[in-house]
């Protein structure tokens, strides 16, 4: 029972010996009311909610109750709650913690509003770190919203005619929620003028307008319209159509990208600590025996993980899990799918036949990740089939797909094409690869975009030529972090060559960069193909050096950027208005041409 404490009411004055002051006899009391509270389950912070809270007896403090749905959210076993069958049939009412739960209960903290509740361990799941029951998820309010964002500039040629040229853009995002679903449309504006051409023409161009619905019990959303595949298998294209795919925003923080899962044993009852790079990144107590951690927070694409197991007499267990990632690995047990059907959308081919597209991921253990996909559309199908792994020297992932495609004009063509993925960070140097992936395609393997393409042509009576049938592609990404204070150096590129032309297709960049007391600087190559009207085009390596600093004018900044190159120079200025507004102008000059002056 409570202690009890007496209070002497003579040493109250005037009106104030009429108070109550029966309720003070066992601590600080709780008033019966509506309190909003800060939430904590075994020291966990659950959030912010509205409790109430009632005087059942007027000699104790006023108490709260519980339904079956706020154990449910705060992590309590389906089956301790299904043994309460009948309390949940009142209508979900409201009983007492220990009513539901043995030896459950909670405190409340009136000074700092806060409501601690303990509850035994038997009676929890195991949840990863940040889950949240769907059941309880809110799905918002019923909304709509229109946002955009605009530019315009305006260009004076100084030679010749001494014309001038407007152009304005603007990017539209639209959307309305109502019970659940979510239409969202997307579209481009475009507008341009030229007064001594006496020309004025404006475009808009819709990107995707769909509706959708998450249906977490799969961990799915449902999408109906106009929109994109996502591209984690196949080559992404726009589809008109229904598409059914799982979406990763529906697991809690801690079990999103790739991690791998860590077991071990423990002698006594013991602290794991996980460290990457030195670095702090999990730690827990477990008791003795094996235990399993199944939900680091994903910290990159690689990077050897350290575990330690401090037991309770000191003793220290050290060991390490080799940890690299590609786009394609998930963790053990995690999967991923989708399925679209409907049809081919594509601004520059006219066709657009029924598709049906489905792919499969499965993550199987801490090395290995399997997947798979087909596509089928008219006169096309194709199927793929992969594996991601994670080795000491990093991570791969290799996969094959075969293809079959027929013409109006040529004989059937069936072909495969075969990828290979490679990921690392190489710790002592500090680089990160990224990417290097390497594509070879027999002569007459076709992708779905190239074959509908083709099919296209013949039907316009055009040279399938122009359609480029690739044979090899390699990519690259990597960055190469510098001691420190000495910068950072990049190189990104792709190189492609086709199986009926003759000329390849090449861009990289080459950079380093810095920054020194707010003056950031730059050294940087880059290899593009520049266009020349409709058919004319030829590739050229551009030298810069950039300069770029800050300075304040009253309480905005104003950025000023030099660049330099072989045979053009450009000054400019750029900055912020508020929080809605930027603007900006520049200077160029080129050889053997006259100076010109942009804004926007």
């Amino acid at each position: 029972a409570p202690v009890e404490a007496e209070f002497d009411s003579a040493f109250l004055i005037g009106d104030a010996q009429k108070v109550d002051i029966s309720r003070f006899k066992y601590g600080n009391p709780v008033l019966p009311g509506e309190y909003n509270v800060d939430v904590y389950v075994n020291g966990q912070w659950f959030g912010k909610r509205r409790m109430i809270f009632k005087a059942l007896d007027p000699n104790q403090n006023a108490v709260t109750c519980f339904t079956g749905m706020n154990l449910l959210e705060y992590g309590v076993k389906q089956e301790i709650l299904t043994k309460h069958a009948p309390l949940q049939k009142e209508n979900n009412s409201c009983y007492k913690i220990e009513e539901w739960v043995e030896n459950a209960f909670y405190e409340f903290d009136t000074s700092r509003l806060r409501v601690d509740i303990s509850i035994p361990q038997v009676a929890l799941q195991k949840n990863a770190q940040g889950y949240v029951d769907p059941s309880v998820w809110d799905r918002g309010i019923n909304a709509g919203f229109l946002s955009y964002s605009g530019s315009a500039y305006k260009t004076f040629n100084q030679s010749g005619d001494r014309s001038e040229t407007t152009n304005a853009f603007m990017g539209v995002t639209a959307g309305l929620n109502l019970a659940g679903w979510q239409l969202r449309h997307n579209g481009q504006w475009q507008w341009q003028d030229t007064p001594a051409e006496n020309q004025s023409k404006s475009d808009y161009q819709e990107t995707s307008t769909y509706l959708q619905r998450a249906f977490p019990k799969y961990r799915g959303v449902l999408t109906l319209g106009d929109s994109f595949t996502n591209g984690e298998v196949f080559d992404s294209y726009g589809y008109r159509g229904i598409d059914f795919s799982s979406d990763d925003r529906m697991l809690p923080n801690s079990m999103l990208g790739y991690a791998p899962r860590i077991r071990g044993n423990a002698k006594t009852n013991a602290k794991v600590e996980v460290r990457q790079q030195g670095q702090l990144i999990y730690q827990t107590t477990v008791a003795p025996g094996n235990f399993e951690i199944n939900d680091l927070y994903p910290t990159g694409f690689g990077g050897e993980i350290e575990v330690s197991v401090i037991e309770a007499n000191g003793e220290i267990q050290k060991f390490s899990v080799p940890y690299a990632s590609v786009v394609q690995m998930l963790r053990p047990g995690m999967n991923r799918y989708s399925l679209t059907v409907g049809q081919f959308r594509d601004q520059d081919i006219d066709l657009d036949p029924w598709i049906i597209q489905g792919k499969y991921q499965q993550g199987i253990n801490n090395y290995l990740t399997g997947y798979t996909g087909i596509q089928a559309s008219e006169n096309y199908a194709a199927i793929l089939l992969g594996a991601a792994v994670a080795t000491p020297i990093g991570a791969i992932a290799f996969d094959v797909t075969h293809s079959e495609a027929e013409f109006e004009k040529q004989a059937s063509q069936s072909g495969q094409s075969f990828r290979l993925s490679y990921s690392k960070l190489i710790t002592p140097t500090n680089t990160n690869l990224t990417l290097a992936a390497y594509r070879y395609s027999t002569e007459n393997f076709y992708k779905l975009r190239d074959a509908l393409l083709i099919r296209d042509l013949e039907e316009k009576g055009v040279n399938t030529y122009a359609a480029g049938r690739q044979r090899s592609e390699f990519q690259i990404t990597l960055n190469q972090g510098l001691p420190e204070g000495w910068g950072n150096f990049y190189v990104v590129g792709s190189w492609v060559d086709y199986w009926n032309r003759s000329e390849s297709t090449k861009q990289y960049q080459i950079g380093y960069s810095n920054n020194y007391h707010g003056l950031t600087y730059g050294l940087s190559a880059i290899n593009r193909k520049v266009e020349y009207g409709s058919n004319d085009a030829s590739h050229d390596t551009e030298y810069l050096m950039t300069l770029s600093f800050p300075i304040n004018f009253k309480k905005n900044s104003v950025n000023v950027n030099v660049t330099a190159s072989e045979d053009s120079r450009t000054v400019g200025a750029s900055g912020m208005v508020g929080d809605r507004f930027s603007y900006g102008a520049s200077v160029s000059h080129q050889d053997y041409a006259n100076p010109t002056f942009n804004a926007n």
